[in-house]
């Protein structure tokens, strides 16, 4: 994992855990909902990152493309 892709898993990582601490106070519907479709994104973009830096070769392409 190069060292970009190690810093934005970092990142989503903390925004997670960042909206779930959010999670535990007084929130309105509105702001709830809101809370949990940012940690459904974040979720779904630390997941793709982890399957693309998985992938034999994929990675690697990538960081070379100009």
């Amino acid at each position: 994992m190069s060292d970009q892709a190690a810093l934005m898993n970092w990142v989503h990582r903390q925004n997670i855990e960042r909206y779930l601490r959010i999670m535990k106070t007084e929130l309105t519907s509105v702001e709830r909902k809101f809370i949990e479709q940012r940690i459904a994104e974040e979720q779904a973009d630390l997941r793709a990152m982890e399957e693309f830096t998985k992938s034999p070769g994929l990675a690697d392409t990538a960081a070379r493309q100009p």
